[in-house]
């Protein structure tokens, strides 16, 4: 939580436009019995239920300000995995750091290729934003890796491991939104994903404004 709340507080004052509309925003991704509340800082949510036909979610700030920023997820994931690491980490309450929502690629729970995307949208096209990765799967013996692509002007990949990952993040380069403020987030299995269901994870998603 530190962490967070010195990164809140660097970013809230920053001088430049875009950092002073953008955030930083939290956002915890998992079960609906252990979402994360604010206590001190502001946590948005999603969960395995409020996941489908999730559409213009308004996005908090960690102050608890709006944002202006929304959340869709235009492709779901495949549900919740309670099995993630049981301490809190980087900074992150354990309410989000515990769990995640998962996705799969070969057959699984009677689903396959599973391709969770995500779309923001009231972004200002003007700035550029950094977006940090966070999953953890204990209880695996092999390669989980993520590979996160963000997609708006520009396109950059976060790849992550949530195998056994206890303290370790994953953040993109700064990204561009489009012309129209959008960016776009795709979940796949990383080069180094040697999972026979090729399992993918989010379990927090930050977004700042790059410097």
């Amino acid at each position: 939580m530190k962490r967070i709340l010195a990164t809140a507080a660097v970013l809230l004052a920053g001088a430049s436009l875009h950092a002073a509309s953008a955030g930083p925003i939290l956002i915890d991704f998992g079960l609906s019995s252990q979402r994360t509340s604010p206590d001190g800082i502001a946590w948005n949510n999603v969960d395995e239920t409020t996941q489908h036909g999730l559409v213009d979610l308004p996005l908090l700030k960690a102050d608890g300000s709006p944002s202006g920023i929304k959340l869709d997820v235009v492709s779901p994931f495949a549900g919740p995995n309670p099995g993630g690491t049981k301490q809190e980490s980087l900074g992150y309450p354990l309410s989000a750091t515990r769990d995640s929502l998962y996705a799969n690629v070969e057959p699984f729970n009677n689903r396959a290729d599973v391709t969770p995307v995500l779309r923001l949208s009231g972004l200002d096209p003007r700035g550029a934003y950094v977006f940090t990765f966070f999953a953890s799967r204990l209880g695996a013996g092999d390669d989980r890796t993520t590979r996160y692509t963000v997609e708006g002007a520009v396109t950059k990949t976060a790849d992550l491991d949530a195998a056994e990952n206890l303290d370790r993040s994953a953040a993109t380069g700064a990204v561009t939104p489009r012309a129209d403020g959008t960016v776009t987030i795709t979940l796949t299995p990383g080069p180094t994903n040697n999972n026979g269901n090729h399992f993918t994870y989010l379990g927090v998603l930050e977004i700042h404004a790059a410097e």
